[in-house]
């Protein structure tokens, strides 16, 4: 009988598994999926056999020496790719129709409205002092037009941000920018820009146009990594081996997941008879979603608004694209960011994969199409380069919109998630320390394990 509980089993479950291994309970983990991973267990195309990641996912350390150890010493077939310090997440962007593979933020140097957004920008980074963190709750326009000015926020954030949510701009938090990479703008050029680098409100709103100039004080302490092969599928696959090496039982397929009382529960597995466990830790990986749903709250109590649409486009290309940027950022249309497989891999590879929010009007091959222009006229595809396959995927149940009232659902809502089961460790319900990104996540597993334990 296990006397630890894990349920969910995308990487915040798996890295929780091992954690309790490593505190030295006997784990079972917990999967209402057909697979482990969550949208890390990737996708293998039908009719090629190729492998894709259900959008980016460049992985990065921790700075927890007990979870980075098990994610770059989990055995790879072909190995892992691991970046220097700071210089794995050397992404490009394209915006007005020009291809940058210096930086992922949008370079408005040549807007016509460039000189002007500049100007307004001096005004905010005038006073020298570092700002007061935006949290992500706050509305965006307020922030915006504190940090950018009415030029930028007009011509560059409330465009994109309105085609990706399709959400009126004045119920957006700040959040929409930190998470699609309009905190920052190119705005100077790289002398200019180093001129003004200890100015710490300068480096809140602008970006230097070159990443590998960046200077070594101001870049990420912490190392980048994706696999060789086999994508972000072969890892959650080799992560799951090394926890079943290690005795843990990975459950999939399981229904019926039932809370009776602290330290008991009851499920079944594909259609199999209900069974009870009793389990000294109890650790909820899932989400906040995930977790009303188990514990029998109202989702619809909450207010949550509906999602917006969320898609990827697989592509393979008739050649072999040379290794470049991992990733790229769109700004101008359908295409909100490109996985770059040979950038990722450090090979020469002929896949591409795009996820797109919003434009619910391109549909299937239209959206394809769309896509694979916007991919040729800005240069990510090189001439004479042809799409020889592509498939397209809607992702369910969407993208949360990150807007005002959303954030306030989320945060009632892991409220009361918490004061309903308080002797289970919730991971990642997504508001405050336990945010949206990976790495909170994974940082936040790593507190409530050491506490629970």
């Amino acid at each position: 009988m296990a006397d630890a509980v894990v349920i969910g089993g995308g990487i915040a479950g798996l890295a929780a598994a091992h954690l309790l291994l490593t505190h030295g309970h006997q784990v079972t983990l917990l999967e209402r999926g057909p697979q482990l991973g969550g949208l890390l267990a990737g996708h293998t195309d039908p009719t090629t056999g190729n492998g894709f990641d259900w959008g980016t996912h460049l992985f990065r350390e921790t700075g927890v020496p007990v979870l980075d150890e098990f994610f770059l010493s989990t055995p790879l077939p072909g190995g892992m790719l691991v970046w220097k310090k700071g210089m794995g997440n050397q992404a490009g962007a394209i915006y007005g129709g020009r291809l940058s593979l210096d930086s992922p933020f949008a370079d408005v140097r040549c807007a016509p409205w460039a000189e002007t957004a500049n100007t307004e920008l001096r005004q905010f980074w005038a006073g020298g002092e570092a700002p007061a963190p935006a949290s992500h709750d706050q509305p965006l326009s307020s922030v915006a037009l504190a940090r950018f000015g009415p030029t930028l926020l007009r011509a560059l954030l409330l465009p994109c941000l309105e085609r990706w949510f399709a959400c009126p701009p004045d119920q957006l938090a700040w959040f929409a920018a930190e998470l699609t990479g309009l905190a920052r703008v190119v705005v100077p050029d790289s002398a200019n820009w180093l001129t003004h680098q200890h100015n710490p409100r300068f480096r809140a709103a602008v970006a230097i146009p070159q990443q590998t100039q960046l200077p070594a004080q101001f870049r990420p302490e912490l190392r980048d990594f994706y696999p060789r092969q086999g994508g972000t599928g072969a890892f959650v696959k080799a992560l799951a081996s090394q926890l079943a090496s290690r005795g843990a039982k990975l459950l999939t397929g399981v229904k019926c997941i039932e809370l009776l009382e602290p330290g008991q529960l009851r499920w079944s597995a594909s259609g199999g008879p209900m069974r009870s466990v009793n389990a000294e830790v109890c650790v909820f990986s899932g989400g906040v979603v995930s977790a009303l749903n188990f514990l029998g709250l109202p989702f619809a109590s909450y207010g949550f608004g509906a999602p917006a649409r969320h898609a990827v486009v697989h592509l393979r290309l008739s050649e072999a694209l040379a290794p470049s940027a991992p990733y790229v950022m769109g700004f101008d249309g359908p295409l909100f960011r490109c996985t770059h497989y040979a950038g990722m891999t450090g090979q020469p590879d002929e896949r591409l994969t795009i996820e797109v929010l919003g434009h619910a009007e391109l549909l299937g091959q239209a959206l394809a199409q769309v896509v694979w222009r916007e991919l040729c006229g800005a240069g990510v595809v090189p001439v004479g380069v042809e799409l020889t396959n592509f498939s397209v995927h809607e992702l369910r149940p969407g993208f949360p919109v990150p807007s005002l009232i959303n954030l306030q659902a989320l945060r009632a809502a892991a409220q009361d998630v918490k004061r309903r089961a308080p002797w289970v460790g919730f991971c990642g319900l997504g508001f405050g320390h336990e945010a949206f990104f990976q790495n909170d996540v994974l940082m936040h597993v790593n507190r409530v394990v050491e506490e629970m334990v």
